[in-house]
């Protein structure tokens, strides 16, 4: 039966259902949501991880969810490395100034 297949699919990619509609009723400029951006997808990512997996999480239970969360998470990483986001000025400085993402101490 598909029906593990099509779970664990559904669960991987419904981060980027979630994000997708973030970002397409977002007004403001989208320049500084990049850093969150791809962060949060690759901490929902790592979350399927059999080592650090959350109980609470659905498991993986299919060979081909775990490939694709693999195949997701590296090509995630190769971008990330790739274009240096992380070491971005403007994007460091832009994440930094949105008032979105103050956290209040």
């Amino acid at each position: 039966s598909d029906v593990p297949l099509i779970r664990d699919f559904n669960t991987i990619l419904s981060i980027f259902q979630v994000l997708t509609k973030k970002l397409s009723t977002e007004t403001n400029e989208v320049a500084s949501i990049i850093l969150p951006l791809f962060q949060t997808i690759k901490s929902f990512l790592t979350l399927f991880d059999s080592k650090t997996a959350s109980k609470s999480l659905p498991q993986l239970t299919t060979k081909e969810g775990k490939s694709l969360r693999s195949a997701l998470l590296k090509s995630l990483e190769f971008y990330m490395t790739k274009y240096d986001f992380f070491n971005n000025p403007m994007l460091i400085a832009l994440t930094f100034l949105d008032p979105r993402y103050w956290k209040i101490l």
